[in-house]
Order: structure tokens, then sequence, then C-alpha cells
């Protein structure tokens, strides 16, 4: 856990009972009395006793309640650490974002954490054009205009926002623009800026996200220091979801190999970019990918994240310095025959050498890479030939 992004938790009386469900990393489940939320650990009252777990050891606490819908108008708020917000009432000066907010007792962003203010947020059409919007090397702040059905943008100076209106400078001029006139608001980020690791994802019950750096409890009030420096205050029964996996796990779908190598069976006169249709390895990750399924304990499990490899494969990855476990389901999908060898090594350590056929149970590979610089991972062919089947490495992930 990194130590300059602790979560700052008070331990509090809660006015009302908390009901909870923890997920550990090591793939334990409680459930309990919130009791305890101090520096560095949970406390839960469960059935058979009190159970106290340090934060470094947790995937996710999951916190009872309604959801919220979200609320409808208003305006998408992005922050430069991928907090993500809804806002209605606000407004920016001095360099300040400030939002009046019912459910906020403060919502408080300095102008340097600003990356996009969606106005329409709901027209969803518009999603992949700001997407590209975002990915463009724009030098400065930019207003962004709705011509007909695409999006352009004009770069100019956003000095203010008040009574519904974006004060501008292009060049010499300075101008007042009604928000109700714009699609949005692109402000300025240094590609190289780097921030802080969060400590964790904060998931609202109305659908936002804030990527914590501190946090703390005071009674039933949450207060929170973003990972790109917005200052928040909310009520807890306000949050559906703690998710640590963002400050203690390092998935390996979302990792660049260092080295990325794979051959057909039967050497192929085809054009590389037409083999690798079939034969390169294919990444699973985030919400719009197809997830991969396995057979665990007789159930078929969806996975949101894992790489589909098809033999021979061997991708080799760097290591960062402060990981020390690394887990993953692997195995053949329903259908496959196989058999496939799977090799996992750590340097020249070996977290995992089977050979998997259709008989074989779906893998939960666990395994020590501290001190590691380098993971591999070997899909090879094992007696039948190339059959077309691949060996689904299912949520690899490693544990700082």
């Amino acid at each position: 856990m990194n130590c300059t992004a602790l979560l700052l938790i008070a331990a509090s009386t809660l006015s009302a009972a908390v009901t909870v469900d923890v997920e550990t990393l090591d793939g334990r489940t409680l459930s309990g009395e919130l009791r305890e939320l101090s520096a560095d650990q949970i406390g839960l009252r469960t059935s058979v006793g009190d159970e106290k777990l340090p934060y470094d050891a947790l995937m996710r606490v999951d916190i009872e309640g309604e959801e919220t819908p979200p609320a409808e108008g208003g305006a998408q708020l992005l922050l430069a650490d991928g907090t993500q917000l809804d806002v209605k009432k606000f407004k920016l000066e001095n360099r300040m974002f400030v939002v009046d907010s019912t459910g906020f007792s403060m919502f408080e962003v300095p102008a340097a954490a600003l990356r996009l203010l969606r106005f329409n947020a709901d027209q969803r059409s518009f999603d992949t054009r700001w997407d590209e919007l975002l990915g463009e090397k724009i030098l400065g702040d930019a207003v962004v205009i709705r011509r007909q059905d695409d999006l352009s943008y004009q770069e100019a100076i956003i000095q203010s926002i008040a009574d519904g209106k974006a004060a501008i400078q292009l060049d010499e001029l300075e101008a007042k623009i009604p928000l109700d006139k714009l699609a949005g608001l692109l402000f300025y980020q240094r590609n190289n800026r780097k921030l802080g690791a969060p400590l964790c994802k904060i998931e609202l019950r109305d659908g936002g996200v804030i990527f914590a750096g501190k946090m703390m409890l005071e009674e039933d009030l949450l207060k929170i220091d973003s990972s790109a420096g917005g200052k928040f205050e909310l009520p807890l029964d306000s949050v559906e979801a703690i998710d640590f996996a963002a400050g203690n796990i390092v998935s390996l779908a979302d990792l660049t190999p260092d080295q990325d190598a794979w051959a057909t069976f039967i050497p192929s006169s085809l054009p590389r970019d037409q083999l690798s249709l079939i034969y390169a390895p294919d990444v699973r990750t985030g919400s719009a990918a197809e997830p991969l399924e396995l057979s665990i304990g007789g159930e078929s499990k969806s996975f949101a994240s894992g790489i589909a490899l098809h033999a021979r494969t061997e991708l080799t990855y760097l290591l960062p310095d402060d990981v020390r476990q690394f887990h993953a389901f692997a195995g053949l999908p329903d259908g496959a025959s196989g058999p496939l060898k799977l090799t996992i090594t750590a340097d020249k350590t070996t977290l995992i050498d089977k050979v998997l056929d259709q008989n074989e149970p779906t893998l939960d590979i666990h395994g020590d890479v501290r001190g590691a610089r380098r993971l591999k991972v070997v899909v090879d062919f094992a007696g039948n030939g190339d059959l077309g089947d691949r060996v689904y490495l299912c949520q690899p992930r490693l544990i700082k």
C-alpha cells in the first residue's frame, strides 16, 4: 500500500447501524455491521464475532442501501484523476470550482484539477466524439460547440463561470457565453502531469465516482480529498461502495507487455496483420469488452478482465516495484479440448507449469512475485497440434 496515500479514517460511532459486505484480496467475503474505520483498518461485527482487516488486504466494501437515480439536467464534471460527478448549481471563481448541492456539505475543486464540464450529458450519441476530444493535444482551455451532428472546439482561456455564463478570453477579445449555447468546456491538463496513486475509488449511489487519495469519516459524514485535489464532504449513506482495487491491485490486462511474441503452428504466407486477428493475444478489459467465461465449481463465471491466449504465445511484463502477489484464474473455455501448456514465471521462479485439457478444472493461481523484475506468460502446444483452442487467463492481477 502506498504510504503517501493512507486512508485516514477516524473511528467513530455511527448514528445508525450500517451493514457492509467486505471482499478481501484472498477471496474471502464477510458481512456484518460496520464498527470502525480507522487509519489503517476496517472493523466489523459479524455473526461469529468482531473482525478487523487492514485496508491493503481489501478488494471492495459494499454498503447496504438504496440506489439514488441520477439527477436530470445539469452537467457532467470530469476531473484529471478520473473523478466523475453530475453537477447543477456551480460556479468557477478565483480559480476554484464550487458546487452548491444538497447531496454535498462541501464540493470544492481547484481549477487545476478540472478536465471537462459537459452539458447535456444525456446525449449519449456524442460519447465517442467526447472521448476523441479528450485524447487530442489541445494546448489550452477550449469551448466546445455542437454543429449539427458533430462537435468542434475553439481554444480560449476560461476565466470564470457564473450566472449561467462562461467568461472567456480569445486573444484580445473577452466575452461571456451562455452555457446553454455550448456543448461543454475543456480545461487544459499537461500530458506529463503525474497525480498521486489513488487509495480507492468511491462509488456513489447516483452513479458518480470519486478517486480518493484520503478519506476521513466523522460520525455519518465522509470527508474526501480526491487524487487531483478536490475536497468533498457527503453523507455516508450516499456511498454505494469503496473499491480498493484502484490502490491495491494492478490489472495485467491494463499493462502493455514489454515483449509480445506469437507464432502459428504451421508457417503461413498470409500477412501478419491478418494472422493477428486469430493468433494475437485477445485482451479484454473495460465495460465495453466481451467478458471471458470459465467453469468454476461446475458453474460458469464471467470475467470482465482477462486475456485469451492462442498457442504459441509468449508475453513478458515488467513488474512494478511495489507488487508482491500474482493472482489469476486460468483454464480452457467450454467446448475446447486442448491440450495446451501454460507456464507462468516470475524471473526464474515458476508460478505454474501445467498442461490443460477438457478434464482439467480451472486453475486458481497464486504466486509470490516480491523482488521479481519480469513476469512471463507462455502458452504452448502440448501434443495435438493446433486445434484452434485458447487458454483463458481471467482476472490476472498484481497485488501491491
